[in-house]
């Protein structure tokens, strides 16, 4: 193997890390706004949770406000009936009067008795309010911490794509320009992102297929570099 060609092949794989870790960075970049926006989505179920529980508790407050407003209607419908009372000029008309404010009576205690277990339920509903609420924030501190580290990283990431470019430009003028269209070509047509690859003992590194003894003894005598007869990448002998 002559050295023009030791190099050139140094210089192709070397080409081949750049571009693996230029693609793994960009990758990484990608998924960022996918993380970011998990994160949010958790936040997110959170507020939900609190704007639910906060919208049940005002219905049942309305509820309670509502069935007060009643006991006081009621009330004073009482205070009249009784006042009434004193005018009435017959049995009957005091027989019903009376019916009338027992009735009221009974539908009072009715509500007071949903007012009361009402009252439970909105100081329960206080409570586990309060309890989602310092949930959210125990957890908007650690995803604003998580966001604040994947920001971080990306800021680092970038710059190291930015350095993988520049390297990028730098390395591919160091390659004839017959094995970069070469590299290129390849690189279109196989899975990974292996166009170069050893062969040890015969098997090729990139399809693990045997290659032929006469390619074989070719490949370590040549000064030029071949390609795979079975998956056509770049091959070389160390």
């Amino acid at each position: 193997m002559s050295t023009s060609l030791k190099e050139q092949i140094f210089t192709l794989l070397k080409l081949q890390k750049n571009e693996t870790e230029t693609i793994k960075i960009q990758h990484l970049l990608d998924s960022i706004p996918r993380k970011i926006n998990a994160l949010d989505a958790k936040l997110s179920e959170y507020e939900q949770k609190i704007a639910d529980q906060e919208q049940q508790q005002g219905q049942l407050k309305k509820k309670y406000s509502d069935n007060e407003a009643d006991v006081q209607i009621n009330s004073d419908r009482i205070e009249r009936s009784l006042a009434k009372l004193n005018f009435v000029k017959t049995n009957k008309e005091y027989q019903a009067l009376l019916k009338e404010i027992d009735d009221v009576k009974s539908v009072n205690s009715r509500i007071e008795d949903e007012m009361l277990a009402d009252l439970e339920q909105i100081e329960e509903n206080e409570k586990r309010i309060a309890v989602t609420k310092d949930e959210y924030i125990r957890e908007a501190d650690k995803i604003n911490s998580e966001k604040k580290l994947i920001q971080t990283r990306a800021a680092k990431d970038r710059e190291m794509l930015v350095q993988f470019e520049s390297e990028w430009e730098l390395i591919t003028q160091m390659i004839e320009p017959v094995n970069l269209k070469r590299f290129k070509k390849i690189k279109t047509m196989i899975p990974d992102s292996r166009v170069i690859v050893l062969v040890t003992d015969a098997v090729c590194g990139g399809c693990n297929m045997t290659i032929m003894p006469q390619t074989y003894n070719e490949l370590q005598r040549s000064d030029k570099l071949m390609l795979c007869p079975h998956c056509q990448r770049m091959i070389y002998h160390e």
